[in-house]
C-alpha cells in the first residue's frame, strides 16, 4: 500500500491497484494513516495483518484496535493474544475495554504530544492499570470519547482518580492541589516527585483528550477533530501549536522572594516546569 499524489495504490506482485476512495487529508499524524489501511484491507477479507514498525504509539493503538483484524506486529508478536493475556476475562467485549484502557493510561501518563509524568513510568502505569482494571471509577477511561464535543467531567474525575493511584493515594478525598499539598511534608528532595497542581493538571487532560479523539478516529476517513486550542494548546506565530502548561500563576509573587537555594550566589532555584 503506498500513497502517490493523494491517491493510494494497492500493489501486488502481480498488479497495481489505485484506490481513489483511500485519501489521508484529514489525517496528519502517519500513525493514523495505518489504521485506515488496516481497516480497508480488513474490509477486503484481507485474514491477517502485520505492521512492521517500531514506534510504541502504534503498537498500543493496535491493543485498542483488536476488533479491525489479526494484527501481528514486526511479523513476530500477535497483538490479538497479548491482549488476550492481559485481560482477567476472555470475552471480547471486556477485552476491547481492556484495550480503550490502556489507550487512556498511555496517553496520560506521556507521549508525543502529552508530558510525561515525573518519574511514573509505564510499566508502573501498566501495572495500576491491571491491578484496577474493573474500577468502575475508570469507567470514563474506557468510554471517551462518545462523540467530539462530549463533555469532559467524567473523563476528568477518572483522570484524577487515577492520578491518585499513581502517586499511591486512591482513597484520598481532596483534589490534586490537596493532594500535592498533603504530600509535600514527604517530598525531601525533588518537588517534581509531587503530583501537579489541579490547573497543570486539567490542562494536561485536555491535550490527553484531543489524543484519544485523533487515535480513536483513527479508522475514519473524515474524522471529526476538534480544535486543539480548545484542548490545552496556545496558537503562536506561524501557526505554531504550544502546549498551555497553566492558566494561573503559579507561585504567588512573596514565595519566589523566599525561596533559595543554598550556593552562594543565593540564586532561585524553582523553575516553571517544576511547580506545575
Amino acid at each position: 500500500m503506498a500513497e502517490n499524489n493523494s491517491i493510494s495504490t494497492l500493489s501486488s506482485s502481480e498488479t497495481t491497484k489505485r484506490l481513489p476512495e483511500l485519501h489521508f487529508s484529514h489525517h496528519n499524524e502517519a500513525d493514523t494513516r495505518i489504521f485506515i489501511i488496516i481497516q480497508y484491507l480488513s474490509n477486503l477479507q484481507y485474514r491477517q495483518i502485520i505492521i512492521e514498525a517500531t514506534d510504541t504509539d502504534i503498537f498500543v493503538l493496535s491493543l485498542y484496535f483488536i476488533t479491525i483484524q489479526e494484527i501481528w506486529f514486526n511479523t513476530y508478536i500477535p497483538v490479538h493474544h497479548i491482549i488476550e493475556e492481559l485481560s482477567t476475562d476472555k470475552s471480547l467485549n471486556v477485552q476491547m475495554n481492556l484495550g480503550s484502557l490502556l489507550l487512556s493510561i498511555y496517553i496520560l501518563t506521556g507521549c508525543d504530544t502529552v508530558r510525561f509524568i515525573f518519574r511514573k513510568g509505564k510499566t508502573n502505569a501498566l501495572k495500576k492499570c491491571l491491578n484496577y482494571e474493573h474500577d468502575t471509577e475508570l469507567k470514563a477511561l474506557v468510554s471517551y470519547p462518545k462523540s467530539a464535543n462530549q463533555n469532559l467531567i467524567n473523563f476528568e474525575n477518572a483522570a484524577r482518580y487515577f492520578f491518585k493511584i499513581l502517586y499511591a493515594r486512591p482513597l484520598f478525598t481532596g483534589d490534586l492541589n490537596k493532594l500535592r499539598a498533603h504530600l509535600f511534608h514527604t517530598c525531601k528532595s525533588d518537588i517534581r516527585n509531587l503530583p501537579p497542581t489541579q490547573d497543570a493538571f486539567y490542562q494536561h487532560i485536555l491535550r490527553a483528550a484531543y489524543q484519544l479523539i485523533v487515535w480513536k478516529s483513527a479508522i475514519l476517513i473524515n474524522p471529526k477533530i476538534p480544535n486543539p486550542v480548545d484542548f490545552g494548546w496556545d496558537l503562536k506565530e506561524n501557526n505554531l501549536l504550544l502546549p498551555k502548561l497553566t492558566t494561573i500563576s503559579i507561585c504567588p509573587d512573596v514565595q519566589f522572594e523566599n525561596v533559595r537555594c543554598k550556593c552562594k550566589l543565593q540564586k532561585l532555584w524553582l523553575f516553571k516546569s517544576w511547580i506545575v
